[in-house]
Formats: structure tokens, sequence, C-alpha cells
């Protein structure tokens, strides 16, 4: 490696055009991300996974636009050392399927209470699953809540 190729952006080192070295490390990040999972991925462990020859200022400009798009986050994952930023796939909370026992976790009433309200058709809207377990979706949970009024 000579000192210009140090110094040369992956486009030039690639041969291929500065947009498509965008797209193909966009596209990179993103893979890498969104195999993390809910764990997230570091700075570090983007930029080994990707290519260690692509500047970080360049990785952190591509990491930056994901952020911008708000479907990815930032956040902090505890290591042995010092905590690591890490960027994850946002979730969608009203995506989220709850349980009973979430539920009934969530508003402090025994199980038995829950059964009750769902014979008089008092509980949100929720699926029997095929095994027969019961689930509410967390949007619906949250208007059943914000619907019922003060006594």
């Amino acid at each position: 490696m000579t000192p210009d190729d140090r110094n040369a952006t992956p486009a030039e080192s690639s041969g291929r055009s500065s947009g498509q070295v965008y797209l193909d490390t966009f596209n990179r990040v993103q893979a890498v991300i969104d195999n993390a999972g809910q764990t997230g991925a570091s700075r570090f462990e983007i930029h080994h996974a990707i290519n260690r020859r692509i500047p970080k200022a360049f990785l952190d400009h591509v990491v930056t636009c994901l952020l911008d798009s708000g479907d990815y986050e930032e956040f902090t994952r505890p290591t042995k050392g010092r905590p690591a930023t890490c960027y994850r796939r946002r979730t969608d909370p009203a995506g989220i399927w709850l349980t009973v026992t979430e539920i009934c976790r969530n508003l402090q009433i025994p199980h038995a209470e829950w059964e009750t309200w769902r014979e008089r058709g008092q509980t949100p809207l929720h699926r029997v699953l095929p095994g027969g377990t019961l689930r509410v979706r967390r949007a619906d949970f949250d208007n059943w809540l914000d619907s019922l009024t003060e006594e």
C-alpha cells in the first residue's frame, strides 16, 4: 500500500463511482445493524464488518443518514469497559403484542380479574392464538386505557 492509497477515497481505491460506493456502504451498514438485532451494533463492529479501509468519517456520515431517516436509533450498551454507543432498528411499540400476564402486571390486577372483564366484554381488542393464549396489540391496549374514564 502506498501513501497515496491511504489517502484515497473509497471510490478512488475501488474504481467505482462515489455514488455506487456510498449506496453499497449504506446498504451494508443497514445489513450489519439489522443482523445485530436489538443488541445493536457499535461503530467498531460496523467498521470491522464493512471494510477497515473505509474512512471512519465516511462511515459516520452513513450512520448519521440512517439515524436521520427515523428508522434507526442510537443507544448506549454497557460493556466491561466504558459504555459503547450502538445503533439498532427502531421498533414500533404499536406493533408489539402483549400477553395477558404482561397486561395484568402493568395494571397491577390478578389474572382472574382480567378474565372477569373479558367475560363481560370489557377488555381491549385481542386475538386468540392457535394454542389458546391471548395477545393484545400494544396500540389497542393504549387506546383502551385512554378510553377508560375515572369513576
